[in-house]
C-alpha cells in the first residue's frame, strides 16, 4: 500500500509533523518557501524537503508527480493581508486531483466560529468574521461536498508547545479584559497525534476538532504560564468572559479513539519541556 505523504507547509506544525510521520514509517515529502530552513534541513535524512516559491507552490506538478503521494496534508496558514489564500488552497486541491492524490487533510482553525459563545462542537454552525476564516469555511465546504477526493478537515484551537510557550503571550501586559473567559488551546504533540490517527484510521469525509479538554480561565492560565517562565504576570482589570465559547473536542477524540497527551494545559506548559 502507498504510504507516501506530502505536507504542504513546513512551519511550526508542519516540520514537527513531518519528522513524526517519518518516524512512524511514512514516506514523507514536505514543502517550504524558506531558503534558510531548506539549507538547515540538508543533513536531515528522515524526510524529503522541497524548496518552492509561493508561485511554484501553486504549480507543484513536478513535486507531486515525483513523490506520488497518497495523502496531502495542507498546513499553510493564511498570511496577514494576503487576499489569495482561498485561491491557493483551491489550486492545491486541483493539483491533488490531477496528480491522483487519494486523500486531503486540511488543517483549519477554530476561528471559523467567530465570536460565538457557549459550547462549540463539530455540529455548531460556522460564523466566520475575518477574511481568512471565511476562506477556510469556503474551502472546507468545497472539500467535503465535491466527492472528487477523500477529504477531512481538522480545526485546531490555539496552538502551543515547543517554542510557543504561552507565558510569553501576555507577560507584563496590563489592563487586560475577559479574565474569566475560558482558554481553548492544544499542544503540538496532540496536533500531531490527532493527525496521525486520522490518517492511519482512514477517517475521511469528516470534520474534526482538536482542543485540549481543560479550559482554565485566561487569568489563571496566562498568569501561571508567565510565572513558570519567571516573567511578569499579566494584570487583568475586567473580569467578564465566563460566557465565552468553549471549544469541545471530546466527540472527535472519542471517534478517533484518541487520548490527549497534554489534557491539562497548565501542566503541559511546564518550562522544562523541549
Amino acid at each position: 500500500m502507498n504510504n507516501s505523504i506530502i505536507i504542504i507547509g513546513s512551519g511550526w506544525l508542519g516540520t514537527a509533523l513531518a519528522n513524526s510521520l517519518a518516524m512512524e514509517g511514512y514516506l514523507v515529502c514536505a514543502t517550504t518557501t524558506n531558503e534558510h530552513k531548506f539549507s538547515e534541513h540538508a543533513a536531515n535524512s528522515l524526510y524529503r524537503l522541497v524548496l518552492l516559491t509561493s508561485q511554484q507552490l501553486n504549480e507543484a506538478h513536478e513535486t507531486l508527480n515525483q513523490h506520488k503521494p497518497r495523502t496531502m496534508i495542507i498546513t499553510i496558514p493564511p498570511k496577514r493581508g494576503d487576499n489569495n489564500y482561498l485561491a491557493q488552497l483551491t489550486n492545491l486541491y486541483q493539483l491533488a486531483i490531477e496528480s491522483n492524490v487519494e486523500n486531503i487533510l486540511f488543517i483549519s482553525s477554530s476561528s471559523v466560529w467567530g465570536n460565538q459563545t457557549g459550547i462549540v462542537t463539530e455540529q455548531t454552525q460556522m460564523q466566520p468574521l475575518s477574511d481568512s476564516a471565511k476562506d477556510m469555511v469556503a474551502f472546507e465546504q468545497m472539500l467535503l461536498a465535491s466527492g472528487a477526493i477523500n477529504a477531512s478537515v481538522l480545526k485546531f484551537a490555539g496552538l502551543v508547545g515547543g517554542e510557543r510557550h504561552p507565558g510569553r503571550f501576555l507577560a507584563g501586559k496590563t489592563q487586560l479584559s475577559n479574565a474569566n473567559a475560558p482558554t481553548n488551546m492544544i499542544h503540538r504533540d496532540d496536533c500531531i497525534g490527532i493527525i496521525s490517527r486520522i490518517i492511519s484510521g482512514n477517517h475521511w469525509q469528516q470534520s474534526f476538532i482538536g482542543c485540549a479538554p481543560s479550559h482554565p480561565t485566561r487569568q489563571a492560565f496566562y498568569s501561571a504560564a508567565a510565572k513558570q517562565l519567571g516573567l511578569i504576570e499579566p494584570q487583568f482589570t475586567e473580569f467578564s468572559g465566563d460566557d465565552a465559547k468553549i471549544i469541545e473536542g471530546s466527540t472527535s477524540a472519542a471517534q478517533l479513539n484518541y487520548q490527549y497527551q497534554h489534557p491539562d494545559l497548565l501542566v503541559a506548559m511546564q518550562p522544562s519541556e523541549g
